[in-house]
């Protein structure tokens, strides 16, 4: 569940409207890699599994198909 933040700050006001603008209007794009043990049948695709919070191991996250939820 491990995501490595990125801190971007602006060195002057018009540049932090500028990213503040792109932001709000959703023109920024975030992209997740991920290591799976195994081997992936397909090039590419969407996991869709129920998965809620693991309370004993937080922040960890489990499969869960009657109190997980899709994400």
């Amino acid at each position: 569940m491990h995501t490595p933040d990125l801190m971007l700050l602006a060195r002057n006001a018009k540049v932090h409207r500028l990213l503040s603008k792109q932001f709000e209007l959703r023109e920024v794009e975030k992209e997740y890699i991920t290591l799976l043990e195994g081997k992936v049948a397909e090039e590419e695709g969407i996991i869709e599994l129920a998965f809620r919070l693991d309370p004993e191991n937080r922040p960890y996250q489990i499969y869960d198909l009657v109190r997980g939820k899709k994400v």
